[in-house]
Parts: C-alpha cells; structure tokens; sequence
C-alpha cells in the first residue's frame, strides 16, 4: 500500500521492529509523482497454452460456473493445476556476497541488539528482493548473481537508512 512518511513513523512501534514485523516490507521512498499518462498496449492474442487452460477449467465446471471463473471449485482434477517448481541457481560469489554483507552488519553493530536484528532483516529483504529480481528477468532459469545481490544489498541499505532518519525526524514524543 502507499503511506505517507510521516503516517508511517507515527504508526511505528518498538514491538514492530523487535518482532520481525519490519522484514516483511520493502520501503521505497519516492521523490518524484507517478505518471498517471495510460500507455497504449499492443492488442496480443493470448497465449494457446493459456487459451487451453481457461477452456479445460470451464468444461470442468460448466453447469455450475455459468461463465464465472471465480465459481470454480479448487478440488475439481480437471481445474488442477500442476505446480512447476523452478531452481534458482545462485552463484558462488553470490552466497560469499550474502555472507559478507551478514557478518560486516554484524561487526558494524556489535553491542546493539536491536541495529544486529534490524541488520538481520536487511539481509533477508536483500535475499528477497535478489530472488524476486532473478525471477522476473527469467523466470524458466532464475539466477542470481553476485552483482545483482550487491546491489540488492545496497539498494536495501540505502532505503532502510533513509526511512530510519525518517522515523527519526517524525517519531512521535510520547
């Protein structure tokens, strides 16, 4: 969702630092307005295997979807869906990288617990982010690099030290 900085320094707490809550976002801070402007998108049939799809998942509940996807019952064999599990290969570099940026957070922070945890969090949002990034560019044979981890890993860091001065500045008195 999209807050404002100020909402979200006031709706902070201890707790959701200390508790994890944190990891589970990536905060990005954005200087310039969205261009609401609509692009044109190239009228594209859909692809067959898609096609294929949609017809098998209809037939499989055709008396009572009436047309309506979202009738579709989950436990249907025909509606099934097999998964595809994917590997995703990481680098040697790559984990030597995510090991690296463990262990400087750590020495970096010695003697503060909770900058060791939020550290921690950096770490598991720069793993995220590299996995979600590997993904999107191939999705068949997902890698992820050192290069793009470094970056991951700074990209995490910039943005958790920008929203900290943030909180910092907009924290509540009481």
């Amino acid at each position: 969702g999209l807050t404002t900085p100020e909402q979200l320094a006031n709706a902070l707490q201890a707790e959701h630092f200390e508790g994890g809550m944190l990891n589970r976002f990536i905060v990005v801070v954005a200087d310039k307005r969205l261009n609401t402007k609509r692009q044109q998108i190239p009228d594209a049939a859909p692809p067959a295997w898609l096609v294929e799809r949609i017809k098998a998942i209809r037939k499989a509940d055709s008396k009572n979807s009436n047309g309506n996807l979202a009738t579709v019952k989950k436990n249907e064999p025909e509606a099934m869906v097999e998964p595809q599990p994917r590997i995703v290969q990481v680098e040697p570099d790559a984990v030597n990288a995510m090991h690296l940026f463990w262990v400087a957070n750590e020495e970096k922070y010695v003697g503060d617990t909770l900058k060791v945890q939020l550290s921690a969090r950096l770490h598991e949002i720069a793993m995220r982010l590299s996995l979600s990034i590997a993904v999107f560019e191939d999705h068949k044979n997902p890698q992820i690099t050192k290069d793009l981890y470094d970056w991951c890993a700074e990209w995490v860091e910039m943005h958790f030290l920008r929203f900290a001065l943030l909180c910092n500045k907009y924290r509540a008195s009481s």
